[in-house]
């Protein structure tokens, strides 16, 4: 089943809600982010610095956030 993510409201359709939307995005993001972190083993040695690149980048954007 397709489920709605755009959280732009001048791409959303009239029937889309933007708060289930952002839930939606938010789970899709959590469980790809899971699927990373379980597999760190398999993982190339490039994709996994460009991870702590992005983690960085976002800790030093966003200090008193809590990223993990």
């Amino acid at each position: 089943m397709l489920v709605g993510m755009e959280i732009d409201p001048s791409k959303m359709d009239e029937a889309a809600d933007p708060k289930v939307n952002t839930l939606q995005l938010w789970l899709t993001a959590q469980k790809i982010f899971s699927s990373f972190t379980r597999s760190t083993l398999d993982m190339p040695k490039e994709l996994a610095d460009m991870l702590v690149f992005v983690h960085d980048v976002i800790k030093t954007k966003f200090p008193g956030e809590e990223v993990s």
